[in-house]
C-alpha cells in the first residue's frame, strides 16, 4: 500500500513506516538533516502535516527521476503512528 503526499511542492508516495521512520518516494532528494514537512490527506478529508528530518535519499529511477527518501518523523504521536501504519502498512509492497 502507499499513501499520496506532498513535500517541497512536489508529489510523493508514502511507502513504509517503522516506528518513527518513514520511507517515501518523490522527485526531489533530501540531504541528511534537512527539515521537511510532508502533507497527506487524512481520513476526515483534512490535510495531515508530518514534520520530520531527512536521514538520506537514493535515486531509484532516472526517467523520470525518482528518489527513495527516508525521514525521521519528529511529531510522531501514538495516534499519528497508528494512523500511518494502518494506511501504509509495515512492509513495502511493490
Amino acid at each position: 500500500m502507499s499513501l499520496p503526499a506532498r513535500y517541497l511542492e512536489g508529489d510523493a508516495e508514502l511507502r513504509l513506516v517503522v516506528k518513527d521512520m518513514l520511507t517515501m518516494e518523490g522527485p526531489k532528494s533530501l540531504a541528511p538533516g534537512t527539515p521537511v514537512i510532508i502533507t497527506t490527506p487524512g481520513s476526515d478529508g483534512n490535510s495531515l502535516s508530518i514534520n520530520g528530518r531527512a536521514t538520506g535519499s537514493k535515486r531509484i529511477r532516472t526517467e523520470p527521476v525518482l528518489y527513495e527518501i527516508r525521514v525521521r518523523v519528529i511529531n510522531a504521536s501514538r495516534e499519528l503512528r497508528l494512523w500511518l501504519e494502518s494506511n501504509i502498512g509495515h512492509e513495502a509492497k511493490r
